[in-house]
């Protein structure tokens, strides 16, 4: 079993740091929901140290959703 994220918050409006995630390697779907639900409450996510190219990048953010634009 995977050890859980640790979550470090930034500041009480900077956001937080989700530490102990490789966003290089497969989320399992309980990884990622987890992720999704710090995203809900904290906007700003921050993940030091990911060693990513621009395809990884992509796919990670693309697990969100497309994104819509807002009024």
């Amino acid at each position: 079993m995977a050890q859980a994220p640790q979550l470090l918050p930034l500041g009480a409006a900077l956001g937080t740091e989700i530490l102990g995630i490789d966003l290089s390697k497969p989320l399992e779907a309980g990884a990622f929901a987890g992720i999704q639900a710090t995203f809900a409450e904290h906007p700003v996510l921050v993940f030091r140290d990911q060693d990513l190219g621009a395809p990884e990048l992509a796919a990670f953010g693309r697990r969100f959703g497309v994104p819509r634009p807002t009024r």
